[in-house]
């Protein structure tokens, strides 16, 4: 955490990237509500996914993130207010959190940018 943000920073990750597992939620083949807020626009998307069995979380993106803006996320239920934030352990953080800080660089091999099939939200 920090003055600017009240959530649990992470790495940063690629912004073209196809899906992110947000981390392992409470429960196993529970649908969550997901929410990324956009910190310099102040927009808030939400999106409606299911733990898998092994009650990892996993959003597809469809969107590329800009690496000039600083985003949030967090996850409620299904049937709960957009406030109601639900513990999610992310790998390398101790503990839970019930939001995290997110960064997005890009990244280039040989002048062509590198587009990753699915990345894992881990703690600094």
């Amino acid at each position: 955490m920090s003055v600017c943000s009240p959530c649990t920073p992470i790495k940063i990750l690629p912004d073209c990237v196809d899906a992110i597992v947000i981390g392992t939620m409470p429960a196993i083949n529970n649908p969550y509500f997901i929410y990324i807020k956009d910190i310099t626009t102040g927009r808030t998307e939400r999106y409606s996914e299911t733990s898998d069995g092994a009650a990892l979380l996993t959003i597809p993106i469809t969107k590329m993130f800009s690496p000039a803006h600083a985003y949030e996320i967090w996850v409620t239920t299904n049937f709960g207010s957009i406030e109601d934030k639900i513990a999610i352990q992310i790998q390398g953080v101790t503990g839970t959190v019930d939001c995290a800080a997110l960064k997005f660089e890009s990244s280039y091999s040989a002048g062509v940018k590198n587009t990753f099939a699915k990345v894992t939200m881990e703690g600094i």
